[in-house]
């Protein structure tokens, strides 16, 4: 893969069009749980002894990295709906750093040599990353991402960009700039293609964006109803491989989400060797994987485990002078969660029915976990209530309320104060990108990743 430099500006161009059509990929697939956990301010409170255990359904996660026979060429999640079908494909830059940042050496993934029979190597650096326990982890080459993706035939694939390849010593352009729909071969090529120069840039990771959107449009036209093995509950049971994982992706609706970095971070990274990487933003990593695969959502740190549902609608949002989205919102909200070293396992960002309530309720699975939750440089003042369910792996239930509108709009306007007096900042940055960088360090370019609701 490689960024032509006469085309970049044509390139940022279908990039940007094809990451906001994949964009949805959040609103459409936070299905997981979302009634059940809006359901648990319902009802009366009875003793926690008694109360019913609601747990997240299923969601299998792939980690899928590919290779040349010599080095990364692509990286990628996928994940199963709850119904057993379908699901998502999670894409990340193959520079990535492997260390995110931390200690004095950047070594992203494109320069290291995983092997096709040692896929834990991988998983051992990746999933703690990711902040996921994959069910299946895959190195694979051009022929083994062939029979992963079954019959698929062809793909529609807008390639924002030349895609050209030098792993047999001489540039081959293996697809071209522009939207057509390309045999499957083509499209393997685009995945395993290796660009000129010492190591791939970020510049062309909109390639492997497009590659996989094409296949996820294509796989959700030609869906295929699976027989598959339920329990008594009506849970699909878990695949026995990745073939079967990727199997029943193939067989329903699948939406591509494309994680966010951090260029903050990136810019104050140690770097003396001039390495070409890259840092996930972490919170934005989190919404992600807590929206689409809650039941796979590591919980390392110390205290609470929390689960954000941020019900916003449009004209609620309107009101307020940065404009921000409701993913910008739960994207600060986890950065703050993190900060505190909490747990973030599951985030719902879809709209309510009628937007959302006044007030901002906490719902928790005890008095302790109740009175530890309700912070107010946080949350601002809120309602708490003891949950008339357990909700298994998470602690507390946040369910954000107009309130918590006002709130953050008095803490940016204080911040904003606060810099204007030169007197310091407010006790959380709320930077409307959430990475915990400020606007100026994370301006957006022509090759920055696209917000998934922008």
């Amino acid at each position: 893969m490689t960024a032509d430099p006469q085309r970049r500006k044509q390139a940022s161009l279908v990039a940007i069009a094809t990451l906001v059509v994949a964009a949805l990929a959040i609103a459409v697939l936070a299905v997981v749980a979302v009634t059940t956990l809006r359901s648990s301010e319902e009802g009366t409170v009875v003793e926690p002894d008694d109360r019913p255990t609601q747990r997240f359904p299923s969601t299998p996660v792939g980690l899928l990295a590919v290779t040349n026979g010599e080095r990364l060429s692509a990286l990628a999640a996928m994940v199963i709906d709850p119904s057993g079908q379908g699901g998502s494909i999670v894409t990340m830059p193959v520079n990535l750093d492997t260390s995110a940042g931390v200690g004095e050496e950047r070594t992203p993934f494109a320069q290291r040599a995983f092997s096709t029979d040692d896929p834990s190597a991988l998983s051992d650096v990746l999933a703690p990353m990711l902040g996921v326990e994959p069910s299946f982890v895959e190195v694979v080459d051009a022929a083994r991402l062939s029979e992963l993706l079954g019959t698929t035939e062809t793909a529609v694939v807008a390639m924002p960009q030349d895609v050209v390849d030098v792993s047999s010593g001489e540039p081959v352009v293996v697809a071209e700039f522009g939207e057509r729909r390309l045999p499957i071969d083509a499209v393997v090529a685009s995945l395993t293609a290796i660009a000129p120069g010492d190591e791939p840039s970020y510049e062309s990771h909109d390639i492997d964006v497009a590659t996989w959107t094409g296949l996820a449009e294509e796989w959700s036209l030609t869906t295929t109803p699976l027989d598959l093995v339920r329990d008594e509950s009506g849970t699909p049971a878990e695949p026995a491989d990745i073939d079967e994982l990727m199997e029943r992706l193939r067989a329903g609706q699948v939406a591509v989400r494309d994680l966010a970095i951090d260029r903050g971070a990136a810019i104050t990274a140690d770097n003396d060797a001039g390495a070409d990487f890259v840092i996930l933003n972490t919170a934005d990593v989190h919404l992600v994987f807590a929206a689409v695969a809650p039941e796979r959502v590591l919980t390392p740190n110390p205290t609470l485990t929390f689960s954000i549902v941020a019900p916003f609608d449009t004209a609620q949002l309107a009101g307020f002078t940065d404009a921000a989205t409701t993913e910008q919102i739960a994207r600060e909200l986890i950065s703050q969660l993190l900060f505190i070293e909490a747990n973030v396992v599951f985030v719902d960002v879809s709209p309510g029915d009628d937007g959302a309530a006044a007030e901002t309720v906490l719902i928790a699975e005890s008095e302790e976990a109740l009175e530890a939750a309700a912070i107010d440089d946080v949350f601002g003042r809120v309602e708490g209530r003891i949950g008339a369910r357990d909700t298994d792996g998470s602690d507390v239930t946040v369910v954000l309320g107009t309130d918590y509108l006002v709130h953050r709009a008095a803490i940016i306007a204080e911040r904003e104060s606060a810099r204007t007096d030169d007197d310091g900042g407010a006790d959380f940055d709320v930077s409307t990108d959430g990475s915990g960088q400020q606007p100026s360090d994370t301006a957006a370019d022509e090759t920055d990743t696209v917000d998934a609701d922008e």
